[in-house]
């Protein structure tokens, strides 16, 4: 016995060792999320956002922050407003919108608050999600925020 070498009973449990490994190996694994592509999103609201009309005549400028959440259907699932400070905790996409301003731009506030009709025209464009998305948007969440400029010669 003293000289016999026989491994086997070791190099066996190594051998079952092995799939007890990778087994374990996919349990401890994290998935990374991959990193959304935000140019579809941003060519769907240059396409699909316009100006708001009642802004260009009262000669507003403002600038707005909000929440969309798309679902797996590339369609509007959640939209809300939110503060300004959002862009500290979240990756922001930033849009700009100009415009032209009238021949005779009309002085005075407007018919509503300049961040409700802007608001408004977001929350207009985005309920068009998922009619012509080409690409498509993918599902997710987004922050958005958009600058409304009027373009002064």
């Amino acid at each position: 016995m003293i000289i016999n070498t026989d491994k086997s009973p070791r190099y066996l449990r190594r051998v079952l060792a092995l799939p007890l490994l990778l087994l374990l190996f996919p349990a401890f694994a994290t998935r990374k999320e991959a990193p959304r592509d935000p140019v579809p999103l941003l060519r769907f609201f240059n396409k699909h956002l316009r100006y708001p009309q009642a802004a260009l005549e009262a000669n507003l400028e403002g600038k707005i922050w909000f929440f969309i959440k798309v679902d797996e259907n590339g369609k509007l699932a959640d939209i809300h407003d939110l503060p300004p400070s959002a862009g500290k905790d979240h990756k922001i996409f930033a849009i700009k919108v100009t415009s032209r301003p009238a021949a005779n731009p009309s002085e005075g506030t407007g018919p509503a608050p300049k961040e409700v009709i802007f608001l408004e025209e977001a929350t207009k464009a985005s309920h068009k999600m998922g009619e012509d998305n080409n690409p498509p948007i993918p599902a997710g969440e987004y922050y958005i925020s958009i600058d409304f400029k009027i373009e002064r010669p």
